[in-house]
C-alpha cells in the first residue's frame, strides 16, 4: 500500500527529508484515526470533506495513501515543514493538520518572537533555523495547549479539551522517544 505513495512522492520536492515526513504523518494518522463525522463534517484519516471540498463518498473511499498525498501537499509543503529541522518539522506539521496551516504558522512565529501574520516567509524560516530545535518544538506544543485551554472556555469546544491535550502529550512523548533514538 505504501509503495503507491512512495512512487507518487518521488521528485515532488527538491528539499525533502522523507524520514521526517514519515515520522510526522505516522503520528498524525494515529491521532486522527479513521472515518468519523465531527465538527469538520465527514472526516477520514483526519481529512475533512468540508476543508478539502470532497463529497461524503470520496471521504468514505479515501485510502491511507491518498490521505498521505493530501497531507504532504496541503500541510507538509504549504507549512514549510521540509525547510525546518527535526523535531520542529514534526511538531509544526501536526499543528498544521490540527489547527490549519495559517494558525500553525502564526504559532511558530509567536514562538520565535515575530509578527504573527500567518505567512511563511524568509524571516520566519530564518528564525526557525536559529532557534534550538528541541526547545522550539516544545514551545509549539505548549502554545497549542494554552490555545486549546482557551478554546475550552467556549461550551462548543469544552468536550474536545481532553483529546487535544492527550494529543499534545502523545506528541511530546513521541518526540522525546525519537530524540533518544538519534
Amino acid at each position: 500500500m505504501f509503495s503507491i505513495f512512495k512512487k507518487w512522492l518521488e521528485g515532488r520536492e527538491k528539499v525533502f527529508n522523507r524520514e521526517f515526513f514519515e515520522k510526522a504523518v505516522a503520528f498524525t494518522l494515529k491521532m486522527e484515526g479513521g472515518y468519523t463525522k465531527d465538527t469538520g463534517g465527514h472526516t477520514n484519516f483526519g481529512i475533512s470533506a468540508k476543508a478539502h471540498n470532497l463529497t461524503r463518498e470520496q471521504i468514505m473511499d479515501l485510502t491511507e495513501d491518498k490521505a498521505k498525498e493530501i497531507y504532504y501537499d496541503e500541510y507538509w509543503v504549504k507549512g514549510g515543514c521540509s525547510e525546518m529541522p527535526y523535531p520542529v518539522a514534526v511538531a509544526h506539521f501536526d499543528a498544521c493538520v490540527n489547527l490549519g496551516v495559517k494558525k500553525a504558522i502564526r504559532i511558530i512565529q509567536g514562538c520565535c518572537g515575530l509578527k504573527k501574520d500567518g505567512e511563511l516567509g524568509p524571516l520566519t524560516l530564518k528564525a526557525v533555523q536559529v532557534k534550538n530545535p528541541r526547545q522550539l518544538a516544545l514551545d509549539i506544543i505548549l502554545f497549542r495547549e494554552a490555545f486549546y485551554r482557551k478554546l475550552a472556555g467556549f461550551d462548543k469546544y469544552r468536550s474536545y479539551l481532553r483529546g487535544w491535550l492527550n494529543r499534545t502529550t502523545a506528541l511530546r512523548l513521541k518526540l522525546g522517544e525519537m530524540a533518544l533514538k538519534q
